[in-house]
């Protein structure tokens, strides 16, 4: 699947975001995910022209994402961006790749951010409560990573 990512050839759909144009296919889009398939089936608008708009977005995040479903790789991207896009899409190995890279690349400079990211979905995604959990104890275990991020509190 590397190689349809990265060749582009017999694509019959683009995804645009922030002026970057990415060609895709709709049957691997909806095979990744319910949203895909109800977006370009039907008599909606992208079904139709086979073009969906991604606004609220960065192009790289959106870039990671559709790489991701292609390849099964989140490579280098910020997981705290990719994430949004993951959960509100419904694809659930991204959701769980996003929380594990957010774990592991943990640190004193990020921890605000991704504690913040994370809250945002501990309602809605056991694996985020789970990883938000985890992120909790390590603030217990670590008194740098803790003193970080009260440091960034916002009161």
């Amino acid at each position: 699947m590397r190689s349809v990512w990265e060749e582009r050839e017999f694509t019959d759909a683009e995804v645009r975001c922030g002026g970057k144009n990415f060609r895709v296919h709709r049957c691997i889009l909806s095979a990744a995910a319910p949203f895909f398939r109800a977006v370009f089936s039907g008599t909606m608008q992208e079904a139709i022209t086979g073009v969906l708009d991604i606004d609220d977005a960065p192009s790289s995040a959106v870039e990671a994402m559709l790489r991701y479903i292609y390849t099964g790789t989140l490579g280098d991207a910020d997981a705290k961006h990719v994430l949004p896009l993951a959960h509100r899409y419904e694809i659930d190995s991204l959701v769980k790749s996003c929380a594990q890279k957010m774990l592991d690349d943990l640190n004193e400079t990020n921890i605000a951010e991704i504690i913040v990211q994370l809250r945002k979905y501990t309602c809605s995604s056991q694996c985020i409560a789970e990883t938000y959990h985890e992120v909790q104890k390590r603030l217990q275990r670590n008194e740098r990573l803790l003193i970080s991020a009260l440091a960034h509190v916002h009161i």
